[in-house]
């Protein structure tokens, strides 16, 4: 099978690499030509497990005609991305953090099959073409728009044992699960300049990060005592890591905060004032 692969990032390098392991042919677009040249010439590395994935690259706009497309890129380059997704004609998967993207999506009105999804997998990317696995789970898949049978057993053959690949049948609660959990994690981390299970280990962050659970639970409809055994657990299993909004405000990049937090303000019907705070103060710590 054609697989295409929109993102030259930690995500977009970890699920090429992974998926070409499988024997898919499998293509990285990329916005820089010395990153389509690196990757052209070593595949993409998988520090820690040893091995080379045998992927090819080209950039961002060169479609080559694929069974189905990742696109892996942050939310906030979707804006400048999603005309250009339109030229294609097959499948795509959009494997973004928060819920904002799709707002953008619906506004967009793409017209192929389109799937939603989420990643459980830590990764660092370490340079043009080595990306650090830092933490295995699973991708979780939904149909967003599309009845298309063939679009789930496309994904079935992209499952593997080292790289899980579960298709839902809904798309809503894969997403709003882990959404809550981004909101909780990447902002608090981010303000704090703490390791995630330091959210646990202080009885004041965890008051505040439960708090924010009940926020964010409640915008999205869900039982907010189920969520927070869900963020617990998460934040439990990921304690020695860096989330990655914490290590944008670290190196003064832009963050995810509005497809995350901005997501559940714009949504809300009731006031959020842990979600108003840590919104503005994450905005506020990112502003030139």
């Amino acid at each position: 099978m054609k697989i295409g692969v929109i993102g030259g990032g930690a995500i977009g390098m970890l699920v090429g690499a992974h998926v070409s392991l499988l024997g898919h042919d499998t293509t990285i677009y990329v916005r820089r030509k010395l990153q389509k040249q690196e990757i052209h010439k070593h595949g993409v590395i998988l520090q820690g497990e040893n091995f080379s994935a045998p992927v090819k690259s080209l950039l961002i706009g060169e479609w080559e005609k694929s069974d189905i497309f990742f696109v892996c890129v942050k939310q906030y380059h979707l804006n400048e991305l999603l005309p250009l997704i339109k030229k294609i004609r097959s499948p795509i998967v959009f494997l973004q953090n928060g819920m904002g993207h799709l707002d953008m999506i619906a506004a967009c009105k793409l017209e192929q099959d389109i799937i939603v999804g989420t990643c459980e997998h830590g990764a660092i990317r370490k340079n043009n073409y080595t990306v650090l696995h830092t933490g295995k789970g699973k991708v979780n898949l939904a149909m967003l728009k599309g009845y298309n049978d063939n679009v789930e057993a496309l994904c079935s053959t992209l499952n593997g044992k080292n790289f899980p690949v579960v298709f839902e049948k809904e798309w809503h609660p894969i997403l709003a699960k882990k959404l809550i959990i981004n909101a909780v994690v990447n902002p608090l981390t981010g303000i704090l300049q703490v390791k995630n299970g330091q959210l646990l280990s202080n009885p004041n962050f965890k008051r505040i990060a439960k708090k924010i659970c009940d926020e964010a639970s409640g915008v999205l409809g869900l039982n907010p005592v189920k969520e927070w055994d869900n963020v617990f657990a998460v934040i439990k299993k990921t304690k020695d890591n860096d989330s990655s909004m914490k290590i944008d405000i670290q190196n003064g990049r832009i963050t995810e905060i509005e497809g995350i937090v901005g997501y559940l303000i714009n949504h809300a019907s009731v006031d959020l004032p842990y979600l108003n705070f840590v919104y503005e103060t994450v905005v506020a710590l990112t502003k030139d």
